[in-house]
C-alpha cells in the first residue's frame, strides 16, 4: 500500500480526534458554539482527505484503515486527555484492531 494513502488516513485520524474533542468539550460547555463550527471544519478536512485517498487505492482499503485507526486514536485520546477508564476487554479489543490494521497493510 502506498505511503500517501497511509499518510492521508493518518491525517484523517488526527482531524477526527480534533473534531471529536471539540464535540466532547461542546457537550460540557454548550454555550461555546464555536466548538461546533470547529468540529464541522475538521470533518470537512476528513472529507477532502478521503477524496484524495480514493484516487490512490480502493474505497474498501481506505475505509478499513480509517475505521480501525480512527477507533484506536479516539480510544487513546479519551484515555489520555479525558481520563476515561479502559477495561481489560477494551484493551484486548484495541489489540485486535491493531492486528487487523497490520494485516490490511501487509
Amino acid at each position: 500500500m502506498q505511503f500517501t494513502v497511509l499518510f492521508n488516513v493518518a491525517l484523517i485520524c488526527v482531524a477526527e480526534i480534533c473534531g471529536q474533542s471539540c464535540l466532547r468539550k461542546l457537550h460540557a460547555e454548550p454555550e461555546k458554539f464555536w466548538l461546533f463550527l470547529m468540529a464541522i471544519a475538521f470533518y470537512m478536512c476528513i472529507f477532502y482527505m478521503l477524496l484524495k485517498s480514493y484516487g490512490s487505492t480502493t474505497m474498501g482499503s481506505v475505509n478499513a484503515l480509517w475505521s480501525g485507526l480512527s477507533v484506536l486514536t479516539i480510544f487513546t485520546a479519551g484515555f489520555l486527555f479525558f481520563e476515561e477508564v479502559v477495561s481489560l476487554k477494551q484493551a484486548v479489543g484495541a489489540a485486535c484492531i491493531v492486528i487487523g490494521v497490520v494485516l490490511i497493510l501487509s
